[in-house]
């Protein structure tokens, strides 16, 4: 074969060395960008571009939209905030204190909000991912059948934590002989105790009205040069109504709990009702030389030591009553000789 022309060679050898330089600078690292003095992006616009390149990669349906979803409203409606259940900081501990132990650990919160809770679970069921752009505020791309879906969800999240009512709940004693029928109608008078709450139909809600009381249960002794003295050890006593309610849903979608028969709603009560009576006991007279600091021998102030006596009463009601209307839940024997507690409730819808 008769061997390339020198032009030819030369016209080869510089197409060779356009094309490798070209090669090469496509997997070289990128120049880094000129200095600019225009305002960065805000956090949520930067936070929504990276959606949408996230988003973009991710998913390929031609179908596929981005639509935007404000939950913020939720906030006010879900339950509190709850452990991340992956994450090894658990217990029934405040936000505050979660969130200070997983900073001592070095690690993210352990602590999700209810929103985010909320969806990460729908978002993770459907196969889906959301970028929240802003608090409560989440960006998500799915087909026109998926965000109708969400929509749906959403929604009914919403109806069911709005569905409340008011309950009262009142504590009150009568004379044994005029002890009330349970479900009959409740004459509350001024002496009664009364808690009053906006609560969620079927969620178990907490009702106490406790009083903490402190007590000297006993005395160390404490000596020093040429004095003595004591200290006072004390432990705290609560009493008064502790218990948790629930109040049946309205409507055919009731529940675990469905509404009694007629115009009356189902509601549970179970907690209880503590006394104390405290006893006193004395012992020893010590008094103190108010010069030399020394003990004396002479009788004085006496030390005291608090033994209580606690007292309860269990209260577990479930009943349908009537809705506005006091009704008695629950009788039970008072703590003192010839009395009855009587617990009353009443039911008002909000809406």
């Amino acid at each position: 074969m008769r061997p390339a022309s020198p032009t030819l060679q030369t016209s080869c050898a510089l197409i060779t060395l356009l094309i490798v330089p070209l090669a090469s600078a496509a997997v070289s690292a990128p120049m880094p960008p000129a200095a600019s003095t225009a305002r960065e992006p805000e956090p949520v616009l930067s936070s929504v571009r990276l959606a949408l390149v996230e988003s973009g990669r991710a998913t390929t349906s031609s179908d596929a939209s981005f639509r935007m979803y404000d939950l913020r409203d939720l906030a006010v409606l879900l339950p509190p905030e709850v452990p991340e259940p992956t994450e090894p900081v658990t217990g029934d501990l405040p936000m505050i204190r979660l969130m200070s132990v997983a900073r001592a650990a070095g690690q993210s919160s352990p602590v999700k909000t209810p929103i985010q809770h909320l969806v990460g679970q729908v978002t993770s069921a459907l196969g889906l991912s959301a970028t929240e752009i802003s608090t409560g505020i989440y960006l998500i791309r799915a087909e026109d059948a998926i965000h109708t879906q969400l929509g749906d969800i959403f929604g009914r999240v919403r109806a069911l934590y709005s569905d409340v009512v008011d309950v009262e709940i009142a504590v009150f004693h009568v004379t044994a002989d005029k002890a009330p029928a349970l479900g009959s109608a409740a004459n509350v008078d001024a002496t009664a105790t009364r808690i009053r709450q906006t609560v969620s139909r079927r969620a178990p809600t907490r009702f106490a009205a406790m009083r903490s009381t402190c007590f000297v249960s006993d005395w160390q002794p404490v000596v020093g040069t040429q004095a003595v003295g004591y200290d006072p050890e004390t432990r705290w006593l609560d009493d008064g109504l502790d218990a948790t309610i629930i109040v049946a849903g309205a409507g055919a979608d009731t529940g675990p709990i469905a509404p009694k028969a007629g115009d009356t709603t189902h509601l549970i009560v179970r907690g209880s009702l503590t006394s104390i009576d405290p006893r006193s006991t004395t012992f020893g007279h010590v008094d103190l030389d108010q010069t030399t600091g020394g003990v004396t021998g002479k009788a004085g102030a006496a030390l005291v030591i608090v033994t209580p006596i606690v007292q309860q009463r269990s209260i577990d009601a479930d009943i349908g009553i009537p809705a506005g209307k006091p009704t008695v839940i629950s009788v039970v024997p008072g703590f003192e000789e010839g009395q009855v507690i009587v617990i009353a409730a009443t039911i008002t819808d909000r809406h």
